[in-house]
């Protein structure tokens, strides 16, 4: 995962930029690498990749709280209905995958004598769209 976010920000400083003044793309490889380093986010970027496990050691959190903050910037990227066009594809398969597993789980007998969570009693009392 983290080769990816080095992958980003090496990619970051090939990347054109819109010029705000006169508003033209800028192509030169070091008026982009300046705008990266200095006017941009960089130094967010670089804190997010920076393992701080090893000069604190062990698992930091330092690294996951600085990638956190550059999610926002990520789904700025995404086109917005794609996205939500993704979560709800996922959403309706992980429900329907549920369905299928609870129905098998229906069918199917229990290989040790233990009664399944789904013949519970409390279970059993709710109806099928709490289940």
């Amino acid at each position: 995962m983290e080769s990816f976010f080095w992958i980003d920000i090496l990619l970051n400083f090939f990347q054109e930029y819109k010029d705000t003044k006169t508003h033209e793309n800028i192509s030169d490889l070091r008026k982009i690498a300046f705008h990266y380093v200095f006017r941009s986010t960089f130094v967010l970027d670089f804190l997010a990749v920076f393992p701080f496990y090893i000069i604190f050691g062990g698992n930091s959190i330092l690294t996951k709280l600085f990638r956190l903050v550059r999610l926002p910037r990520l789904v700025r990227m995404l086109d917005n209905f794609k996205f939500i066009k993704l979560v709800v594809t996922a959403s309706i398969i992980t429900y329907f995958f549920g369905c299928i597993w609870y129905l098998l789980s229906d069918i199917t007998e229990s290989f040790d004598d233990e009664m399944p969570f789904f013949r519970d009693e409390r279970f059993v009392r709710r109806g099928y769209f709490e289940r």
